[in-house]
């Protein structure tokens, strides 16, 4: 599912860790049956992070609440909902361990991980070619100070992933990474004289 590749896996579970630990703070409140729907939206989500990655028990008890949830189920809902969130507490805690004793290039960069970190999630999740991921990595780049001349590769990149074209896209992006304009904003237009 993630390319077949280390680099591919660790890229997805980087993506995972940061997708589950923001959704994790919108979980640790208790439902009512007029907030369920957004609880079951963000369980549905975490449902198909944790299939992603492969964990399957996790994406088994998502399934469940996600079903409760939806029957309307808010008592069976808000009773099981502790338990999920010890689990994905802890599989958060594990994917962590595990990026850092990698040598921790993922979290790399900053509280946020930074834009370098993007642009390499972004490369390996255009080799993966999970499409889902791509899209949240360019949108997470779109919101960064970047120069005139990395938005317009980053415009091409979405534009080569709607045509299916990974190989361009990546090759879009090795040219974006080596000018270094993504990651310096404001400054790289000021190295360029702009």
């Amino acid at each position: 599912m993630t390319g077949g590749t280390v680099e591919g896996y660790r890229g997805v579970l980087a993506l995972f860790l940061a997708d589950a630990e923001e959704r994790l703070g919108l979980l640790r409140e208790t439902p009512g049956q007029e907030t369920l729907p957004r609880f079951v939206t963000q369980v549905h989500a975490l449902k198909s992070a944790a299939g992603s990655i492969g964990a399957a028990e996790l994406f088994e008890e998502a399934a469940r609440l996600e079903a409760a949830g939806r029957n309307g189920e808010a008592a069976l809902f808000a009773k099981a909902l502790p338990g999920f969130v010890k689990r994905l507490e802890d599989l958060i805690a594990a994917a962590g361990g595990a990026l850092a004793s990698g040598g921790g290039a993922e979290r790399a960069g900053g509280p946020d991980g930074g834009p370098g970190r993007l642009l390499a999630e972004l490369d390996a999740m255009l080799e993966a070619r999970y499409i889902e991921a791509v899209d949240r990595l360019l949108e997470a780049l779109a919101g960064r100070p970047l120069d005139a001349a990395a938005r317009r590769d980053l415009e091409e990149i979405a534009d080569q992933v709607l045509l299916a074209d990974f190989n361009g896209a990546r090759e879009t992006l090795k040219g974006l990474i080596g000018k270094g304009a993504a990651g310096n904003g404001a400054a790289a237009n000021e190295q360029a004289g702009g």
